[in-house]
């Protein structure tokens, strides 16, 4: 081949060379090493010159700028949108062998791995997972696209991913060329829009592909803390100096300072100051090149985290405008009237619905604010239930396949998602009159029962299974949590980070996760466990006794295995738990008689509230909702399965010492003692399920019959206020399980 020599033409600048066309030779790509020399990048090993045509060449790469897609605009008759990638790696594939791998650091910057070496590396036994890149910086990447005259676009496929990939998950890819189908997109769209051109391409949801040149905002560096709060994070472009008035933050942000004065508490910390930021498609000189396009990658971690994001900025202004309300002028009036007379259903107050300035009173309770938040938070459910339907799993594997922190990503993901799903509009409103959509609660029970059954293919590879089989992400995450190094932040993912640091706090009793790898593994299945116990409580109402079962047994599994606080617990009938002297945790046992301490009791008894006792045919008491009566055995709930314990296990005594110290300290307006996750977990269950066989007895004629001396039985009163007492410091005082 002959020298280089540069021509011009529309698309770019052309490199022309004369070829001897008797040699064959390897075609591969020379990238600068930022350690000095040359990386080669093979393409084809057996490759012959050919003649120049003045357009279209024989052997043709296309200049990709990679992308990350972000959530928020997935509507069919909707072009997507995109951002440059977080920092992470891109992976190319080509034929379902990986061909290259780029780090990508947030800011439009590619380095280029040595794929060849880690390769010949693995192939000797050796470690091959800490893989630092070689390659100098660049702001794009070729990918072939025809070669020999032949169209080669279909033959190469992207991925990114937040973390490196373990080699082992590399060879399990190539194994199967399905799975690298699965896990990855296909570059040959971005041929089509090369060819069409900016004039007339238009981005669809099947190819996310954009030219360049006529990304007019530009691209800036990436930060999840500003995006996160953006209800679209599209608009964090190079010009986005502050948030607007329209942004759900801001509005939050009003709300509390408003409260913080009505109440003479602290203000809310101030928003950031923000500065324009540069655009990297100038900074990188991206910009007058016409066939230059950026491929839109998936990254579902992202719109995970943005919407549970939105639905907590959501509740907290929502909950904020509640409490607002009794601070305006006649605020407790409007609340009361607005709460009774309001109501829709067959609500005998409706008729002088006529005599209220209507427009004054939906005013004063902010109607139209808390409607907007609603819908909002509907939206925002409904795109994170479309995560859980596209495949999700395939991304997880990218953290399952390894032995070391990574574990844990996929798990803090089922925290966040399983938090979320409970902040339903209804749940968050306490002031909403209209329920929630029904399909969206259908859904949305769907989702979690699948979940928590671990019928989902996520799940299906983190719980433990019907047969009791465990999956191989907890075998390894068993022998993680024995380990006895410090953990390693460098290896977590962006989830698990920020749920590490908000164990940091005395309101649980987290062992800590700087002090060893059992402390950081049993934290996070604590964490874990919280979200699925507020689940089993919100779906729990529509279930039975077994249902609840089979929905906690996969999860308990792991819960068992991986925390120190679930050990000796143990998931068995009632009438097992009788037989072997166990206590169920959170009902009996350290001075706790169904979920009520002494002080409790004496205090439900002052309430005067209505009991109601169980007979059978022959007219004997079988149980009571009064405390007089309730020390009395329900033989018929024997076969409800429950969580027992001996009777001196810690998070017995937890339990008991916490409820006795919160209720104190509570009654005398002291600081809450911390809260012991597990045992209130396990409480929260095992009431539930008392309530769920205290129901089915209605069904059992041949059981028992009900004999109302005053009111209505319902599950039990001290049941229900013993739920009450436990949800309040997972979910809040104002969502309470109990009062729904």
């Amino acid at each position: 081949m002959s020298e280089l020599k540069d021509q011009s033409i529309e698309q770019g600048t052309r490199k022309r060379a004369d070829y001897n066309n008797a040699r064959r030779a390897r075609l591969a790509l020379s990238i600068d090493r930022s350690d000095g020399g040359q990386l080669q990048i093979v393409v084809e090993t057996d490759m012959r010159s050919h003649e120049e045509e003045p357009e279209i060449q024989q052997n043709t790469f296309l200049a990709v700028v990679p992308l990350a897609r972000l959530p928020g605009h997935d509507r069919y008759d909707e072009a997507p949108k995109g951002a440059l990638p977080r920092p992470g790696r891109i992976y190319i594939f080509q034929n379902g062998r990986l061909w290259r791998e780029l780090a990508c650091d947030g800011k439009g910057d590619l380095s280029d791995v040595d794929v060849a070496h880690w390769r010949h590396i693995a192939a000797q036994g050796e470690p091959a997972d800490d893989r630092p890149p070689v390659g100098k910086p660049l702001a794009l990447t070729l990918v072939p696209m025809l070669l020999q005259g032949r169209f080669v676009g279909d033959q190469y496929r992207m991925a990114y991913s937040e973390m490196a990939w373990t080699w082992e998950y590399i060879a399990w890819l190539e194994a199967d060329s399905s799975r690298v189908g699965n896990r990855c997109q296909s570059v040959a769209p971005a041929w089509s829009a090369a060819i069409v051109g900016g004039e007339r391409w238009k981005p669809t949801q099947a190819m996310p592909v954009v030219v360049i040149d006529r990304q007019a905002e530009g691209l800036r560096a990436r930060d999840f803390n500003v995006e996160s709060t953006l209800a679209d994070p599209a608009v964090f472009t190079p010009s986005f100096t502050a948030f607007a008035e329209t942004e759900w933050v801001i509005k939050l942000q009003c709300a509390q300072e408003q409260l913080a004065a009505f109440q003479q508490g602290e203000r809310p910390h101030p928003l950031p100051e923000l500065e324009a930021g540069p655009d990297m498609l100038v900074e990188k000189k991206l910009r007058g090149y016409p066939k230059l396009v950026g491929f839109m990658l998936e990254d579902p971690q992202f719109a995970l985290r943005h919407a549970t994001a939105q639905a907590r900025l959501a509740e907290a202004y929502l909950l904020s405008l509640n409490a607002l309300v009794a601070h305006r002028p006649n605020g407790r009036y409007a609340q009361v009237v607005y709460s009774t007379v309001m109501r829709s259903g067959d609500n005998p107050l409706a008729k002088f619905r006529d005599l209220i300035d209507q427009p004054a009173l939906l005013e004063a309770v902010f109607e139209d604010e808390r409607k907007a938040a609603r819908e909002h938070l509907e939206r925002t459910l409904e795109r994170l239930l479309a995560l859980f339907e596209r495949r999700l799993e395939s991304v997880a594997a990218d953290w399952l396949f390894s032995h070391d922190e990574r574990l844990l990503e996929p798990y803090a993901w089922l925290t966040e998602a399983l938090d979320a799903l409970n902040k339903t509009p209804s749940q968050c409103d306490a002031l909403c009159h209209t329920p929630t959509s029904r399909e969206l609660e259908a859904r949305i029970d769907r989702l979690v029962q699948s979940l928590l059954q671990a019928t989902h293919p996520l799940t299906r590879r983190m719980l433990v299974g019907v047969d009791g089989e465990l999956p191989e992400a907890v075998e390894r995450l068993q022998a993680l949590s024995v380990q006895t190094r410090e953990p390693d932040p460098a290896r977590m993912g962006l989830s698990t980070l920020l749920q590490a640091a908000s164990l940091d706090t005395p309101a649980t009793d987290a062992l800590g996760v700087s002090k060893n790898m059992t402390a950081l593994v049993g934290d996070f299945m604590d964490l874990f466990a919280t979200a699925v116990g507020t689940q089993l409580n919100r779906v729990g109402a529509s279930l039975v006794n077994i249902e609840l079962h089979r929905l906690f047994a996969p999860a308990f599994g792991v819960f068992e295995r991986l925390s120190p606080s679930w050990k000796g617990l143990t998931l068995v009938s009632r009438a097992d738990a009788n037989t072997q002297g166990l206590v169920i945790l959170g009902v009996e046992g350290a001075g706790l008689s169904h979920g009520l301490t002494a002080e409790e009791r004496r205090t439900l008894t002052r309430r005067n509230y209505r009991y109601a006792t169980l007979h059978d045919k022959a007219g004997n008491p079988i149980g009571s909702t009064s405390p007089r009566h309730a020390q009395r055995q329900l033989p018929n709930l024997g076969r409800i399965t429950v969580i027992a314990a001996p009777a001196d296990h810690p998070q017995v005594h937890k339990l008991s010492a916490w409820k006795l110290q919160a209720n104190r300290t509570i009654q005398a307006t002291l600081e809450t003692p911390a809260v012991p996750l597990v045992a209130v977990v396990c409480a929260l269950f095992n009431l539930h399920a008392q309530r769920i066989g205290m129901k089915e007895l209605k069904t059992e004629g041949s059981e028992g019959i009900f004999r109302y001396h005053a009111g209505e039985l319902s599950a039990g009163t001290e049941l229900i206020v013993a739920l009450g007492n436990l949800s309040k410091p997972i979910l809040g005082a104002e969502n309470g399980l109990a009062g729904r």
